[in-house]
């Protein structure tokens, strides 16, 4: 039903906040240019995007900031894609 403006709204709940949010992706990869490439196409198609070149750097960015998912190099020096995944699914379960 539509409404107007006499018409008082309520308050969208929390459920309807999430969904009008744009959706954050972080992208780990050692390979500058694959992270760069996918950052643009993502943020083409309406999403934000943070990119980090190492698992210590997105650990960094998951302290400072809330994802919905990540995209995770597999082979990456230090803590490769997988040891992070393991580290993301322990400390961040909401987090695709």
């Amino acid at each position: 039903m539509p409404t107007d403006e006499t018409t008082p709204r309520s308050s969208p709940s929390a459920s309807e906040q999430q969904v009008n949010e744009i959706p954050r992706i972080l992208l780990v990869d050692d390979e500058v240019d694959i992270c760069a490439s996918l950052n643009q196409h993502l943020k083409l198609e309406g999403y934000e995007c943070d990119s980090a070149h190492c698992g210590d750097d997105a650990l960094l960015l998951l302290a400072e900031r809330t994802y919905q998912l990540s995209i995770l190099g597999v082979r990456m020096p230090g803590i490769n894609g997988l040891e992070l995944l393991l580290q993301l699914r322990e400390k961040y379960p909401d987090m695709a």
